[in-house]
């Protein structure tokens, strides 16, 4: 699926698309990380008959073990970095 680039656009404007592009991908991934960990601590994965919450994340997200698991791991630490900012 390819969104907004329809025949020729100048470079500086790809540019500019790309950068945005990148900015809000990277907000989901925060979103997804913290999701992710959230879910990690639920019985869900154990009660579908996943040996781990990486294993559904793996099977169900189509990602890789490693890719997963730095996304609970990532959740894990924003979870502790927002808990500090608390304090």
């Amino acid at each position: 699926m390819r969104v907004g680039c329809g025949g020729e656009v100048a470079g500086e404007v790809l540019a500019e698309r790309l950068i945005r592009l990148r900015n809000s991908i990277d907000l989901l991934e925060v979103e997804f990380s913290h999701m992710a960990s959230d879910f990690a601590r639920t019985k869900q994965s154990d009660e579908e008959g996943y040996d781990s919450p990486i294993g559904w994340l793996k099977a169900n997200c189509h990602m890789a073990g490693g890719a997963a698991a730095d996304r609970v791991c990532v959740g894990e630490q924003l979870g502790h970095l927002d808990r500090l900012g608390e304090s």
